[in-house]
C-alpha cells in the first residue's frame, strides 16, 4: 500500500493554485493548478511541497519579469505573491495571523479581470511601490486585501494600525491613539495608562 494522500487542492504555492488531484504515476503523484496568468498546468507533489520559492510560476510566467526586478521578479510580485500565500497557504508560518483568522484576497486579486490577470489587477489598484521601506497594508487590520482596504505604508505608518492599537476621536476624526498623542504633544505611554486606569481620552490629555 502506498502512502495516503496528503490532499492539496485548494492551496497556494508562489503563483500556482492547485484545483485538482491529477492522478498518480510511478513513485510521485500529480496536481492539476492554475497559475495567476490563467494557464492550467500539471505539477509534482513533491515539487509544490518541498519547494520554497515564493515565486513558483508555471514556465510561461517563470520566463518573464515584471518591471524593475529583484531577483527576477519585481518587488510589487514579491508583495502580491505574499499576501496570496498568507491568506490561503496553511504552510506558511503568518497564515495562522490572516487566512487562519478570516483575512482572504479578493477575487479580482486572485483570479484577475477584464482580461487582466490577477497581478496585473493588484498592480493596476496599487501602484508602483512610493519606496523600498513600503509594503502592503490593510486599513482596517479586520478586512480583506482588497482595493478599498489596501495601501503602501512604511512600518511606521503600520505601527499605528494594528490590531492592539487604541482607535480615539480627535477633532471630529478618528485616529490611532499614537498619532492623537502625537497631534496634541502629549506622552503616548502617560495617556494609555490613564486610560488603562479609567479615564477618557479627552480626561487622559487634560480636555
Amino acid at each position: 500500500m502506498g502512502r495516503p494522500l496528503i490532499d492539496l487542492t485548494g492551496k497556494v504555492f508562489g503563483s500556482l493554485t492547485v484545483v485538482s488531484f491529477g492522478g498518480r504515476g510511478h513513485k510521485c503523484t500529480w496536481w492539476g493548478c492554475v497559475c495567476s496568468c490563467g494557464k492550467a498546468v500539471s505539477v509534482r507533489s513533491h515539487f509544490l511541497r518541498h519547494k520554497t520559492n515564493p515565486t513558483m510560476s508555471c514556465q510561461s510566467c517563470a520566463s518573464k519579469t515584471h518591471g524593475a526586478t529583484i531577483g527576477g521578479r519585481s518587488p510589487e510580485y514579491i508583495a502580491w505573491l505574499n499576501v496570496r500565500q498568507r491568506c490561503n497557504d496553511p504552510n506558511v508560518p503568518e497564515h495562522k495571523y490572516y487566512g487562519g483568522r478570516g483575512i482572504s484576497v479578493c477575487d479580482r486579486w486572485l483570479h484577475g479581470e477584464g482580461g487582466l490577470s490577477g497581478y496585473e489587477c493588484f498592480l493596476a489598484d496599487m501602484g508602483n511601490k512610493p519606496s523600498r521601506l513600503h509594503s502592503i497594508d490593510r486599513i482596517d487590520v479586520n478586512g480583506n486585501y482588497e482595493p478599498m482596504n489596501c495601501r503602501w505604508a512604511t512600518k511606521r505608518q503600520q505601527a499605528r494600525n494594528t490590531r492592539a492599537n487604541r482607535l480615539v476621536s480627535l477633532d471630529g476624526k478618528t485616529v490611532s491613539l499614537v498619532e492623537a498623542c502625537e497631534m496634541v504633544g502629549e506622552n503616548y505611554h502617560n495617556v494609555r495608562q490613564r486610560i488603562y486606569r479609567g479615564k477618557t481620552f479627552e480626561q487622559a490629555i487634560g480636555r
